[in-house]
């Protein structure tokens, strides 16, 4: 599977960057110099909770 990441960041310089792979999805948090990823996640999980979350929006 290719997808682009999506990668945010705020005006602090904080970012978010989630990244899918064959594993799953990975989500990494970044804010100065400290960065911490976790996955791979099930993509079904987040893809559920995306989807709650714009129908309660």
């Amino acid at each position: 599977m290719t997808v682009p990441p999506l990668e945010l960041s705020d005006r602090y310089r904080d970012a978010l960057t989630l990244h899918v792979d064959d594993a799953g999805l990975w989500v990494t948090c970044t804010s100065g110099d400290q960065e911490v990823t976790v996955g791979p996640l099930a993509r079904e999980a987040i893809a559920d909770w995306l989807e709650a979350g714009a129908e309660a929006a």
